[in-house]
């Protein structure tokens, strides 16, 4: 991201907090902003090389060919409002009490954490792209759970969003860094701490390569790798928004850990497919975003970021 891009991202992100201040904790404000910004993000929210409106309604089309082509544009719409809604909440969560956020949250499935809790082994709370992931780790951290996340540090942002993502963790629960080694991890599980992580992260030279959404995608092979390593279970985590604003975080059937390294690959595969049957019946809460550059990035169409550096795409031949 260039000067200017980090520039116009952070005057973007002063505006919403000056708005989401305006409304104070009235969902029914932070909806209607949501919906406003939506609308406009739908025109001209397509931010970086190869970004665009038809860019993403092709992507679109590919992962869900049962939608008639002229019902695309509404899925990009309700897309953005998502998406946008899930901006705002980033100073909703910053600023209201613990209290007042619980208001906001519901839970599905907290049974399944304590059962393997239980073990004393630790657990990993895996999400994805989908819903909101960021208030996914925090509501838990609001019920207690000793959460630790494993975050990017938002080096290519403005430093006000960079500040803003962090902060808002940082309120309920540490935070660790993709480029720091994984022995706290370790600690954590080792003394039944929950570690939170998306295996949607970028997968690096380590990543899985997984079919999704009709498209080939590389995810990150973490979840696996440290389930085998510590026998900690795995727990996939979504958090869902209705359309009155309300997070429902679901809590989803636990995964025992691979039992060898060869067994990796089918345990992220088993992984992604969970997530993929979600996604398919929640399509406007996918982070388009997401999707679109994870695509571009397996097809060498752009480069692929990498915490601290870039990796130069490479073309794959026609």
């Amino acid at each position: 991201m260039n000067p200017v891009s980090r520039s116009v991202m952070d005057a973007y992100y002063v505006g919403a907090e000056t708005l989401v201040r305006c409304a104070g904790s009235d969902r029914q404000r932070v909806r209607a902003m949501a919906s406003a910004l939506g609308a406009l993000r739908t025109w001209v929210g397509y931010v970086g090389p190869r970004k665009s409106r038809s860019i993403f309604l092709a992507h679109m089309a590919t992962a869900a060919p049962e939608i008639p082509p002229h019902a695309l544009p509404g899925l990009l719409r309700s897309f953005w409002f998502y998406h946008q809604l899930r901006f705002l909440d980033l100073f909703t969560v910053d600023r209201l009490t613990r209290d007042e956020l619980e208001q906001y949250i519901r839970y599905d499935g907290l049974d399944h954490l304590d059962a393997v809790r239980a073990s004393g082994r630790g657990v990993l709370a895996v999400t994805l792209h989908l819903g909101d992931a960021r208030v996914a780790h925090v509501a838990l951290g609001l019920k207690g759970y000793p959460v630790h996340l494993l975050s990017a540090r938002y080096d290519d942002c403005g430093t006000r969003a960079r500040n803003t993502r962090l902060r808002s963790s940082r309120k309920y629960h540490a935070v660790h860094f993709l480029d720091e080694p994984l022995r706290w991890a370790h600690r954590v599980l080792g003394s039944n701490g929950i570690v939170f992580l998306a295996v949607s992260g970028y997968g690096g030279s380590r990543g899985q390569l997984v079919p999704f959404l009709n498209s080939e995608i590389v995810f990150s092979s973490a979840p696996a790798r440290l389930s085998l390593s510590t026998r900690a279970p795995v727990v996939p985590v979504v958090d869902l928004v209705d359309r009155e604003g309300i997070h429902r975080v679901h809590l989803l059937d636990p995964l025992d850990p691979p039992i060898s390294q060869k067994d990796e690959a089918s345990f992220t595969l088993r992984l992604v497919r969970g997530f993929e049957a979600l996604a398919r019946q929640h399509l406007a809460q996918l982070d388009w975003i997401w999707y679109v550059l994870r695509c571009q990035e397996q097809r060498g169409e752009v480069a692929a970021y990498e915490e601290g550096k870039v990796v130069r795409a490479t073309r794959r031949p026609s």
